[in-house]
């Protein structure tokens, strides 16, 4: 930012035509042109975004810069990274890389076993999405593991997109598990999934939720179960505990079981949109 003033050329005071413009050059060698010329009066440069060196030139006559400031804004390019590839070679490897902002897109094709299931965001706002949706993207729990855990006080901006999460075991929670974090889930399909406590009930086989207010949509439960033959089973489903604000919307219940709350339990005054 600078003041420009034009001034006359001798002592008569005529008015003459000043002049001031400027080139910008990443090396300062090579100076493409045309320049660009500015009027008098307060004006800013605006040298756009710069992942490099930035050089400034000016040419002129008559000419006086008063006030001249400099300001930079830093801004973080977003990433896309992709799985499988070979820096990445599971899920988990490449949001362990990420930053907020990053994107991750997963290639189509079922994921198993250590990096690609109890997948952990660590607090990052960072989008998981599959590349061609839920039916070509598959993360296969082998009734071994979690699904997705969300435990870092995640937001909105931090999305899991386009998957199918089949044959979790977890207890709280098994396909995906959220407590004490809001993320987005959008066009997930939660598929055979089961919270089976060893010593308690058993709850949300498709999702569980405490401390958090997640905004669950486009999403499918189908065949998900809470409970076993010794200890009964609570939210075949999605399990919402009392201190959960979760939001559904657009979301498929069907064939899900449990001794309390087949679809849906909600343990207290947690407020819930029907899936519709």
């Amino acid at each position: 930012e600078m003041r420009v003033r034009f001034i006359p050329d001798d002592e008569s005071g005529n008015q003459v035509i000043g002049q001031l413009c400027y080139y910008t050059s990443p090396d300062g060698i090579n100076w493409p042109g045309p320049p660009t010329c500015l009027k008098p009066g307060p004006v800013r440069l605006d040298l756009g975004l710069l992942q490099d060196n930035r050089y400034v030139r000016f040419e002129g006559k008559n000419v006086v810069i008063d006030d001249l400031r400099a300001s930079i804004y830093l801004y973080k390019m977003s990433t896309s990274l992709t799985v499988p590839s070979p820096p990445y070679p599971d899920i988990q490897s490449a949001i362990d890389a990420a930053q907020n902002g990053d994107q991750i897109v997963v290639a189509d094709g079922t994921y198993r076993g250590s990096g690609n299931t109890e997948l952990r965001f660590h607090g990052k706002n960072i989008t998981v999405m599959s590349e061609n949706g839920p039916k070509n993207c598959i993360i296969d729990c082998q009734k071994q593991y979690p699904g997705v855990v969300f435990d870092g006080h995640e937001t909105a901006q931090a999305v899991l997109d386009g998957f199918t999460i089949r044959e979790a075991r977890g207890s709280p929670g098994s396909g995906i598990m959220i407590a004490n974090g809001s993320p987005t889930i959008s066009n997930c399909w939660l598929e055979s999934c089961k919270s089976q406590g060893t010593d308690q009930m058993g709850r949300g086989g498709g999702l569980y939720c405490e401390a958090g207010a997640p905004l669950i949509r486009d999403c499918v439960f189908v065949a998900n179960t809470a409970g076993s033959d010794v200890y009964g089973g609570q939210g075949g489903a999605v399990y919402l505990a009392p201190n959960a604000f979760a939001r559904l919307e657009r979301c498929r219940i069907l064939l899900n079981r449990a001794d309390q709350g087949g679809a849906i339990y909600v343990a207290g005054p947690s407020p819930y949109s029907e899936p519709q």
